[in-house]
């Protein structure tokens, strides 16, 4: 599960399940064209995921957001 937050209203925070492409690669589709910055969590879809990937990214964006452990992406 993709949960992208919105930093100031959390009236338009999202959340995604995300479609395994290949090669640990992911992807998603928002309803609507994203704009602005944006906090990422992903995390497995549970009541009490066992981790989380956390991270950053401003919309629009044409490359791929790599989320690593530690905050390597």
């Amino acid at each position: 599960m993709l949960k992208l937050l919105f930093p100031t209203r959390d009236d338009r925070d999202q959340a995604f399940t995300l479609e395994h492409v290949h090669d640990g690669r992911y992807v998603g589709q928002a309803e609507e064209r994203l704009a602005y910055r944006w906090y990422l969590q992903l995390q497995p879809d549970q009541d009490t995921p066992e981790w989380r990937l956390s991270g950053e990214a401003t919309f629009p964006v044409d490359e791929a957001i790599v989320l690593a452990p530690g905050g390597a992406g």
